[in-house]
């Protein structure tokens, strides 16, 4: 079966902060910490959800197409 991925995706800017509010407030699987201390979005299993989006108190998450 063929899974259909979402159109876009979540990428995250450099206005991250490093705070990791997001990946303690939501847990997502698909955010992890980069080596550089600030939030990496895996976009092979992100959903799309946008919760992300809403957490980060400075905006760093945004939502793009998935060719860009």
């Amino acid at each position: 079966a063929l899974i259909k991925l979402p159109k876009s995706v979540r990428r995250v800017n450099e206005a991250c902060i490093g705070c990791l509010k997001c990946i303690k407030q939501l847990g997502c699987p698909a955010m992890s910490v980069g080596k550089d201390g600030k939030v990496l979005i895996n976009e092979s299993i992100c959903t799309d959800c946008s919760l992300c989006v809403t957490v980060c108190p400075v905006g760093a998450i945004k939502r793009v197409d998935r060719n860009v």
